[in-house]
Order: C-alpha cells, then sequence, then structure tokens
C-alpha cells in the first residue's frame, strides 16, 4: 500500500482532489489531501500567508504519515514539493509534478512566469497588493478548458483568491536532499494555463525521472481522473 499526499495549486484547496482521493482508496492506498494557509476551509488571513507557512503545513501533514509518502503537487504547488523533498527527504518516495512549477534553487513563481512568454499573467491583483482573483473568462478558457459543466461550476463555489506574498519568494533547494529525490513530471497536453512548452522547459531545466502524459487542460483531476489515477498507480 501507497500513502499519496496531494498538494492542490493556485486558487484551490483539499477539495479539487475529491474525484481522485476515493479512486485510490479504492485501489487499496491511502490517499491524503488537505487545505494550504489561506485556501479552501482554512481561515489564516491572506495577510499571514507565505511560502513558508505553505511548506510548513505540508510538512506537518507529511510527517503525520507513517511512512515515506508519494507526494503530488499540482500548478504552484511545484515549489512546496520541492521544499518540502528538501526539508524532509526521508518521508517522502517520489515527487509527482502535475502540470506543475519545478524550478531550480533560487527562483521563485512569479520570476519564473516573468520570464515566459507563453505563460499567462497570474490573476488581477487587489487594490491593497495582498491577493490576485481569476477573471469568468480565464476560469473557464485557461483553467477548465475541457471540464464539464457541472466542475466548472463546482470550482466557481469553491475557489478563493490567492495570496501574492508566496508567488515573490524563491525556494531553496540541495542536491543533497531535493536532488535525491525520485521525480516525475505528468505533462497536460491540452494546457491553457500552463503551456506544454512550459512544462517542457520545467523539467528540461531540472530532469526528472520518467515523463508521463494526459490529453488533458490544465485541471485533470476534474477532467481526466481515472487516467490521472491509472499514472499515479504506476509509479
Amino acid at each position: 500500500m501507497n500513502t499519496y499526499v496531494f498538494v492542490h495549486g493556485e486558487w484551490h484547496g483539499g477539495w479539487c482532489w475529491h474525484k481522485v482521493v476515493p479512486l485510490l482508496s479504492q485501489a487499496g492506498h491511502k490517499a491524503v489531501a488537505f487545505d494550504l494557509p489561506g485556501h479552501g476551509q482554512d481561515k489564516t488571513s491572506l495577510l499571514d500567508v507565505t511560502l513558508e507557512s505553505y511548506i510548513r503545513r505540508a510538512c506537518q501533514v507529511v510527517e503525520a504519515q507513517s511512512g515515506p509518502v508519494i507526494l503530488v503537487g499540482h500548478g504552484m504547488a511545484g515549489l512546496v514539493l520541492s521544499e518540502v523533498a528538501e526539508a524532509c527527504p526521508q518521508k517522502i518516495k517520489t515527487l509527482v509534478y502535475l502540470s506543475a512549477f519545478l524550478l531550480p534553487n533560487g527562483h521563485s513563481f512569479l520570476e519564473s512566469v516573468a520570464r515566459d512568454p507563453h505563460v499567462p499573467p497570474p490573476g488581477v491583483m487587489d487594490a491593497t497588493g495582498t491577493f490576485l482573483t481569476l477573471p469568468e473568462d480565464k476560469l473557464i478558457d485557461m483553467l477548465y478548458n475541457d471540464c464539464c459543466p457541472s466542475d466548472i461550476e463546482d470550482a466557481r463555489r469553491h475557489i478563493t483568491p490567492e495570496p501574492f506574498a508566496p508567488m515573490l519568494t524563491p525556494i531553496h533547494i540541495t542536491v543533497a536532499n531535493f536532488g535525491s529525490m525520485p521525480r516525475i513530471y505528468i505533462q497536460t497536453l491540452r494546457d491553457q494555463m500552463l503551456p506544454l512548452s512550459s512544462q517542457k522547459r520545467f523539467y528540461t531545466t531540472v530532469p526528472c525521472h520518467k515523463i508521463l502524459s494526459l490529453n488533458t487542460g490544465h485541471a485533470p483531476f476534474y477532467s481526466a481522473p481515472q487516467d490521472l489515477v491509472k499514472h499515479l498507480l504506476s509509479l
């Protein structure tokens, strides 16, 4: 039996894995999804959310498991995966980057977006500079371009503003810890939020042990949960 821990990306919460978790459970594995600070049901003020707070929360969840985990992250959660592997490598069996930001040491989310002409701006900043929101057209056309109306409506009910501060913070990883972890990248071929060219740049710059593909947009946990789980079970 494997233990899978899922880290959601920007604007999402643990809720986004609700189709994936039961499929893994039915296959005899343990699957854990949780909310990062300021997301989902977590009530942390967006003013207090930092990348460090994300890492702390994810480490707490990973450390609470009985053995090494397969850590799966989506989108911006790629930064969290890398930092958790750095902080507690003994608790990680495999890192799985699902259309996620896989960055070299010293790079930040915002820096990566700014340097890539193919990645759209991360959202609309509020007047205080605290968080970003996603316009309705981008919600449908970029995040959920291949999702059914009921899934889009479900996401619309749950999505929350995205704190800005974590996007500015560079990651700090080493060859000894992060570099020793098996890394899998699952690329999403019809992704409008994180284009395929950008995903390829990530896993070319920071090589992975295996590259898998899903013929989906940015949210395969909605549009193709069974195909996603098939990949996860193959690890």
